[in-house]
């Protein structure tokens, strides 16, 4: 991720993932600011919060399968590049991405 811009660096705010929610299982999110290695930002477990049937009434429906969740990475600083990986270890569990989304101010290009 370079925002179009490879020469400019950004400041880092903010990762936003959606999975389906599979199952309850674990994926941990890792970023790599300029390959300088990765890094583990957080974990986030696609575990369903429809209801689950018998159950006593009323309950809530949800419209989607959906699991998201936000990552605040401001604590980063800036990059120009950006990597992203999604690691789930179950070997028999769904893991299906919908999408991400990373959020960043691109800055005045500077002479380096």
């Amino acid at each position: 991720i370079d925002f179009d811009n490879p020469e400019n660096f950004k400041k880092l705010d903010a990762l936003e993932v959606e999975f389906e929610a599979t199952g309850s299982y674990d994926v941990d999110v890792y970023i790599n600011l300029d390959n300088a290695g990765w890094q583990n930002v957080g974990t986030i477990n696609l575990a369903s919060d429809t209801p689950t049937l018998p159950n006593t009434l009323p309950i809530t429906l949800v419209s989607t399968n959906i699991v998201r969740k936000t990552f605040q990475l401001q604590q980063y600083g800036e990059f120009k590049k950006m990597q992203v990986r999604f690691v789930q270890d179950d070997r028999y569990a769904t893991c299906n991405l919908h999408s991400y989304t990373c959020f960043a101010y691109i800055r005045p290009w500077r002479r380096e």
